[in-house]
């Protein structure tokens, strides 16, 4: 029996690098294969969860695979506009980057992340649709290149995330 190891590229190409031979068959039953493959699936992809706020109103947030939140949205008065709002992201996550921290920085067109410097000092991010509606922000960062990780992750995990919608409490 062969066992195979292999190298991720990203979530969907990889290489195989080792080839292990044991003597020994090993077995494993369907639902931990497929437990294994859910586990798997949850770990290479962010999701975009969808709730509903005390005022009753509709907001998503993004989390990377790490399960930490890496944008937000506005208050959306429906669950279709806030899946919209969703879609637009997955659309606009690898739009470019207008670093408003540079002096006599360029103004790009929309879609485009801008990346700032808020009152308090932090540097923050908003992603900007192509009609130049905010559609994602970003937590405060302490550091210019955290920020930009942040930006770098919404690139990595939107475009393929889930979407769950968790019902209201």
């Amino acid at each position: 029996m062969h066992f195979y190891i292999f190298s991720f590229k990203s979530h969907k190409t990889f290489e195989i690098v080792q080839i292990i031979c044991y003597t020994q068959p090993i077995s494993m039953s369907n639902s931990a294969q497929k437990g294994i493959a859910k586990d798997e699936e949850d770990n290479i992809m962010g999701k975009f969860i969808v709730k509903t706020t005390k005022s009753g109103a509709y907001r998503f947030n993004l989390l990377a695979t790490n399960g930490q939140v890496i944008a937000t949205s506005q208050n959306y008065k429906s669950q279709a506009t806030c899946e919209a709002g969703v879609a637009s992201v997955k659309a606009n996550a690898l739009a470019h980057v207008e670093d408003q921290t540079v002096e006599g920085f360029e103004v790009l067109k929309h879609p485009k992340y801008e990346l700032y410097q808020d009152n308090a000092g932090e540097f923050r991010f908003r992603l900007k649709a192509s009609n130049g509606q905010i559609i994602a922000t970003g937590e405060g960062y302490a550091s210019k290149a955290n920020c930009q990780n942040g930006i770098a992750s919404i690139g990595k995990n939107a475009p393929e995330a889930s979407v769950i919608v968790e019902e209201a409490e």
